[in-house]
């Protein structure tokens, strides 16, 4: 996966962000998206399509030296 071969390069992830079809891609449209953590790296995944999801939190911004923006064609 994209988020394996960025850290096999040495880059710190400390956040993930997942849009309305979650982080894998398995959620149905429409469907709420929750905040979680991932499986094999113990990364949170914050969730940008989630009732209370206005904005990407300011404690996240603070840590952030770039974005990465990796969007899998869904339909």
């Amino acid at each position: 996966t994209t988020l394996d071969v960025l850290r096999s390069k040495g880059l710190q992830i400390t956040a993930l962000l997942a849009a309305e079809h979650g982080f894998t891609a398995q959620a149905q449209a429409g469907a709420t998206v929750a905040d979680a953590v991932h499986q094999d790296h113990a990364i949170p995944i914050m969730s940008l399509y989630k009732k209370d999801s206005k904005e990407i939190p300011e404690t996240v911004l603070q840590s952030v030296d770039a974005f990465l923006f990796d969007m899998q064609d869904v339909g």
